[in-house]
């Protein structure tokens, strides 16, 4: 059991301050009151506001008109509670099962739906908004700015919502003073993730359009050449019984909506002068609503499958072909937890074996992160000939989503709760002290980064006297070969770290007061005693920031039925991937594109699709061995180099091939292998002895005898 910033807490059976069916989450706790925080979000209720009525531009002359008085219901608005309690209280409670600790979350529950989006993207569609939900989140990150930099102080502060709403009425402009503590509460509760401050922007328009109090005479949405009509439920009612009836192959849009508004709704066709401008135009002689093109197919696609609008319109066989993407062929089978963290590289001394002709490579380097508190190594991270800054990355990437998620990746089924990153991360001045060191998205940078002295290893000695020891002696110099792949040697290097979580004695980092919780005396244990009570301070990252934030970008392109990167094909049977597919459908086309990769092992890429990521798998059309799939990128890269060139040495071999065999041929027969010519017309056996002849070649062909 994890119990760290953003953990859903419950009391089944009710527990001092905290309400049976109540959802709480952890916050904090504090080592200098001992006084554990968690925080509960109720919603106020419904707010009904009537906006009041203005003047408008309108109408073909351009007079100002008045604009009807609108009725506007605000959705329920979160009310954060802090709630405390001592903390033995709470360790007791949570030794008796009286309190149960469930899942950590990243967003908050009125955000749950926009889980794993990319919300940055969104506003790159949004060149004509007033103001960008970008800019509106930076306004509530200076709001609690201050706060959040003096957080501990602020949260041991003995009236907390006191000391808030005079923040809030210090600020220029004034703010309200429920607002900021939300804000306030909410960045520190979910891991300080600037989304968990974002708008619930997937509830924007689902309120019932058809409900008798919209039912307003004035248009809704963007202003058209002509009034038109809102769509009512009778009136969406005849849509849906319309479009079976006048949909078909080959029969166009067009042609469905006049026929359904001249057979269905009862419109005529007539004549209209408008100034120099004569037309056409669809009216109803009675005078009743109809709806327009536009809304018409807006309620036809919300109310059919969009699959079966395009079979209904160009056929299941064409649709199929045109829009399906290919599915593959028949023959592929501190005292806190996470408070600080010190990382550092080391060499491997076994050289892994070339995957084309075994030969030495450069030696593998691995990247650690370790945690002060417990001892635990937490992240690992892999380069090879020389210590990088991506391995760095990759080793807080692993620490971010987890060793059991990261072992996953590399093909091994492990159980461990370690998840998260640090706030204060120790580096030395090498790789992982540069940018490129660093988390693409700001969000992920420490808080604190501290680079140590330059030749100065004590500095970071944790990790510094975790790290394998090379052997030294007077003999002439030697080296070890491997016979693994690079592949194979960081499966092992990652399996030696979770065996130094578990054999490691780590006794001067057990807690007096947590003995009793401590089942052994190894960087696991120590670090299961102090999560099971919240003594964490790691941020939790979702897997889908994790990939975005940590993992390199390379190029690869996307391919009628697969991505390919390298030489290797990647698929995936999700909706997205299969949507993103059908737009390279037919015709050989491809898409440069982008994809997220785990350099040390490219068995599963991630492929961005519309603000969402997708997890794609390598996939040969020929079932292959386990040491094919899990191949490196530059393996991959070098193999495919390799087979650019048998394939260039066999195009050289066809042509001399080719000649050969015509040489061959004629020295045999005396005749040339390719040869006759073309003959306008068709060919003539009119005549009995021509008509013989071609029954005596074709009963020859088969070995029959001419009777």
């Amino acid at each position: 059991m994890s119990i760290t910033s953003g953990t859903v807490i419950h009391a089944p059976k009710g527990f001092h301050e905290l309400a049976t069916g109540a959802t709480y989450f952890f916050l904090r706790s504090s080592p200098q009151t001992k006084i554990v925080t968690l925080l509960e979000f109720v919603e106020r209720p419904a707010k009904v506001v009537v906006g009041e009525s203005k003047n408008v531009e309108g109408g073909e002359d351009g007079m100002r008109k008045r604009r009807l008085r609108r009725t506007v219901t605000r959705l329920p608005a979160p009310l954060p509670i802090p709630i405390y309690l001592p903390r033995d209280v709470w360790e007791s409670g949570l030794l008796r099962g009286m309190v149960v600790a469930g899942e950590t979350k990243t967003m908050p529950p009125w955000l749950d739906a926009l889980e794993g989006l990319d919300l940055a993207e969104i506003d790159l569609h949004r060149t004509d908004a007033a103001k960008l939900h970008r800019d509106r989140v930076d306004d509530k990150l200076f709001c609690i700015s201050k706060l959040v930099a003096e957080a501990p102080e602020i949260l041991d502060h003995g009236n907390l919502d006191k000391y808030i709403n005079a923040h809030a009425r210090s600020l220029m402009p004034v703010q309200n003073e429920t607002r900021v503590r939300l804000w306030f509460y909410v960045y520190l509760v979910f891991g300080r993730n600037r989304d968990a401050l974002h708008y619930p922007i997937h509830r924007i328009g689902h309120w019932d359009r058809m409900a008798p109090e919209h039912a307003q005479d004035e248009k809704r949405g963007a202003p058209g050449r002509k009034g038109g009509y809102n769509t009512t439920t009778e009136m969406r009612q005849m849509i849906i019984e319309s479009y079976p009836r006048r949909a078909g192959i080959g029969v166009s849009d067009d042609q469905v909506y006049t026929d359904a508004m001249t057979k269905d709704f009862g419109c005529k066709s007539r004549i209209v002068c408008r100034g120099h401008v004569k037309q056409f135009e669809l009216y109803h002689p009675e005078g009743k609503a109809f709806p327009q093109i536009g809304a018409y197919f807006y309620h036809v696609n919300q109310h059919f499958r969009p699959h079966l609008v395009r079979e209904t319109r160009l056929g299941k066989k064409r649709a199929q072909s045109k829009f399906k993407p290919a599915l593959g062929s028949f023959t592929e089978s501190a005292w806190n937890l996470m408070q600080r963290v010190e990382a550092d590289g080391y060499r491997v001394f076994d050289l892994p074996k070339g995957y084309i002709e075994g030969s030495d490579l450069p030696a593998l380097v691995v990247v650690t992160i370790r945690d002060v508190a417990s001892g635990k190594k937490v992240g690992i991270g892999f380069s090879q000939g020389s210590e990088t800054a991506a391995a760095y990355r990759m080793a807080q990437f692993c620490a971010a989503i987890g060793l059991e998620a990261f072992g996953a990746l590399l093909g091994l089924k492990i159980k461990d709760s370690a998840k998260g990153v640090s706030p204060h991360m120790v580096t030395d001045r090498g790789p992982g002290a540069t940018a490129g060191g660093l988390p693409r998205d700001a969000e992920l940078l420490p808080v604190v980064r501290q680079l140590t002295p330059s030749h100065s290893g004590k500095s970071k000695a944790i990790v510094e006297t975790s790290n394998p020891k090379t052997p030294s002696d007077d003999e002439a110099p030697s080296f070890r070969r491997s016979n693994q792949t690079t592949v194979a040697l960081a499966r092992r290097e990652f399996g030696k770290l979770l065996a130094y979580n578990e054999l490691t004695q780590v006794a001067s980092r057990v807690d007096p007061e947590l003995e009793h919780r401590v089942s052994r005396l190894s960087p696991n244990g120590v670090w299961d005693a102090m999560d099971s009570v919240g003594r964490n301070d790691a941020v939790q990252v979702n897997f889908e920031s994790a990939v975005r934030g940590y993992l390199d970008l390379v190029p690869a392109k996307l391919k009628d039925g697969y991505l390919e990167i390298a030489g290797r094909r990647y698929y995936s049977k999700s909706e997205a991937f299969m949507e993103a597919l059908s737009t390279v459908k037919g015709g050989g086309r491809q898409i440069d594109v982008k994809v997220y990769v785990l350099n040390c092992c490219i068995r599963h890429v991630w492929f961005e699709w519309k603000g969402r990521l997708v997890q794609l798998d390598v996939r040969y059309p020929t079932p292959v061995s386990k040491e094919v799939m899990d191949m490196s990128l530059e393996e991959a890269v070098e193999f495919d180099a390799h087979m650019q060139g048998r394939i260039k040495e066999h195009t050289e071999h066809k042509r001399g091939a080719r000649v050969f065999f015509e040489q061959d041929y004629k020295e045999q027969t005396g005749e040339e292998l390719v040869s006759g010519s073309r003959v306008v017309g068709r060919p003539k056996r009119g005549g009995a002895v021509a008509q013989r002849e071609a029954k005596e070649a074709k009963n020859s062909a088969v070995g029959r005898k001419v009777a």
